[in-house]
């Protein structure tokens, strides 16, 4: 039976919209779907070709992060949970690995992600756009030359080396650690602003710490300005001059250097305290080097 203008035009329609998703060479499983999928008079049922060909493996090569998301979704049904997330419709699909080719494009992340086989796992894990950003840029802060502390905390605390951290914070397969990457990235810039300082964190403090500073999936700590507050301040947390033991400690420091008011305010005090204490001493000196003058001329 020949083709009626109708299959034609719905062939043609189909045809150029699996081609914007990059999937070409469906042309006969999609007649076969159209003809299937027609009543008498040749009208085509759209939505049950479109269902047919999601079942083909072009489409599910193409589109396997949504694959990789149905499962999850089954693994929540089975298990008498509400499904963590959906499935993305095409356009979502394309849409969100735009979004993520745009903004790695801007950061100096070699081998991430030029090809849409690159987006599985952040599609298939349900990774936004932001979060992605996000990672990318504690990504490009661990690896900057000018902080070889956080590399250096990132390997003593995770044990996450030079070479694989571009996977540890753009792949999510590889990256299945008890600490996310972003919160990760955070605990060792906390850890290298404290060593960079010179004072004494635990690895548990610095998790706990950065998780207060920056509790959200895609909050980032500045290591530029934490590092610069930090070793302006960082000798209030040690000891006074006249011996005196500090009334502010090592968090006090960092998280004042993150901006933290209250932290600030108990530093602002104990600088206070020691100007006080600076100032006495200073004026003790002078007299007592008035008074050996006075003696002495006296003689």
């Amino acid at each position: 039976m020949a083709e009626t203008l109708e299959q034609k035009n719905a062939l043609q329609l189909i045809e150029e919209r699996f081609a914007s998703y990059g999937i070409r060479g469906l042309a006969e499983a999609m007649r076969k779907l159209i003809a299937d999928n027609s009543d008498a008079s040749g009208n085509v049922s759209e939505s049950l070709v479109v269902a047919g060909l999601r079942k083909t493996p072009e489409y599910q090569r193409r589109f396997a992060g949504n694959i990789e998301r149905s499962k999850k979704i089954k693994e929540d049904v089975d298990a008498g949970r509400q499904p963590r997330y959906g499935l993305l419709s095409e356009a979502d699909y394309v849409k969100a690995e735009e979004d993520y080719r745009s903004i790695l494009s801007g950061y100096n992340i070699p081998g991430f992600y030029d090809k849409p086989e690159s987006y599985v796992n952040l599609i298939a894990n349900n990774i936004s756009p932001r979060e992605v950003q996000a990672r990318a840029m504690s990504a490009q802060q661990a690896s900057s030359s000018a902080n070889p502390e956080i590399k250096a905390q990132l390997k003593s605390m995770y044990g996450i080396d030079e070479s694989s951290l571009s996977a540890y914070f753009l792949d999510p397969e590889i990256a299945k650690t008890a600490l996310k990457p972003i919160a990760a990235s955070n605990a060792a810039t906390i850890a290298a602003a404290a060593q960079r300082s010179g004072l004494q964190l635990t690895q548990g403090d610095a998790e706990r710490i950065s998780g207060q500073l920056a509790p959200g999936t895609t909050d980032i700590i500045s290591a530029d300005a934490l590092f610069q507050q930090t070793a302006l301040t960082a000798g209030l947390a040690q000891g006074s001059v006249s011996g005196e033991a500090a009334t502010v400690g090592t968090e006090d420091v960092l998280t004042a250097a993150a901006g933290n008011v209250e932290a600030q305010a108990k530093l602002a005090k104990e600088r206070q305290k020691r100007l006080a204490e600076y100032q006495s001493a200073s004026g003790m000196a002078e007299t007592q080097k008035g008074v050996v003058g006075l003696q002495r001329a006296n003689l």
